[in-house]
């Protein structure tokens, strides 16, 4: 707790924030989330955390207009720890441990709330048995992520069967990916931006509906299929294929003006790693 407290002020960290980041630190030190595997792999791997609840507001922690960016303290500084975190008590230096080819921003620190007051839906952590109230009602989510690859859909004919066709169409990167590589793979994370998400629910669409759309367009079988193993690239252990549309995480976050939602690729066979406050 003193070494996570020490890396908490160097990145700029306010006392409050020490319930998120704390449960960061537990999330990917989970043996689920097989840092002893990413940690030292050659992919631009990042650690990405995702709060939800009353505490991500009680903290000023954005998930609304330019989230990914250092707009908001909180939201930077968190992400931030936990990487010096992973520096400083991991040991997870460039060269020595970590072997990423090139890295990503994404290593400078990814922390952000999804935005549930503009969602129609329920949230991500809502999903995974959040309590709607006390104790539990907060979560931090961590995502083993490798980038974000931006999904335009600007609203002139609000027609939900072209938004998913505009998002599957970017999302064809995940087969190509998988395919490569013939392994378990980690589902990509689907960020809608609050119009998006409306125009679904507008129409009637639920995440799960959104998400059966999503898997007749895209191919996950090689991805979750017969192909498919646990670790990485080397391993010869057999993966179970498992293609519910259930899996994929969709979450809404950005601001309400704009027409812009991403998708964020996850590192192989990474599940997410939730842990509830």
């Amino acid at each position: 707790m003193e070494k996570v407290a020490v890396n908490a002020v160097m990145a700029g960290c306010l006392p409050d924030y020490m319930p998120v980041l704390c449960a960061a630190v537990s999330a990917v030190a989970d043996p689920n989330f097989q840092l002893d595997r990413i940690g030292p792999w050659t992919a631009p791997y990042a650690p990405m955390i995702v709060v939800n609840g009353p505490i991500a507001h009680k903290l000023g922690i954005s998930g609304g207009y330019d989230l990914f960016a250092s707009g908001a303290r909180a939201n930077a500084t968190i992400g931030r720890a936990l990487r010096l975190v992973m520096l400083n008590i991991g040991g997870a230096k460039p060269g020595e441990v970590s072997k990423s080819a090139h890295g990503s921003p994404g290593r400078q620190g990814i922390c952000f709330a999804e935005n549930e007051a503009a969602s129609p839906w329920e949230s991500f952590a809502e999903e995974q048995g959040a309590k709607g109230k006390g104790e539990g009602q907060n979560a931090v989510t961590l995502f083993a992520v490798t980038g974000t690859v931006p999904i335009f859909y600007r609203v002139i004919k609000v027609n939900p069967e072209d938004l998913i066709n505009t998002i599957a169409a970017c999302m064809k990167y995940v087969e190509g990916y998988a395919t490569a590589y013939h392994q378990d793979g980690g589902l990509p994370v689907l960020l809608l931006c609050p119009i998006h998400a409306k125009i679904f629910a507008s129409h009637g669409w639920d995440k799960n509906k959104v998400r059966e759309e999503l898997f007749k367009r895209v191919d996950f079988k090689p991805v979750y299929g017969a192909e498919s193993r646990l670790n990485a690239p080397t391993c010869l252990t057999g993966g179970v294929a498992d293609e519910r549309p259930a899996r994929l995480p969709i979450l809404v976050a950005g601001g309400v003006a704009g027409y812009h939602s991403t998708f964020l690729p996850t590192i192989v066979g990474v599940p997410p790693v939730t842990r509830f406050l």
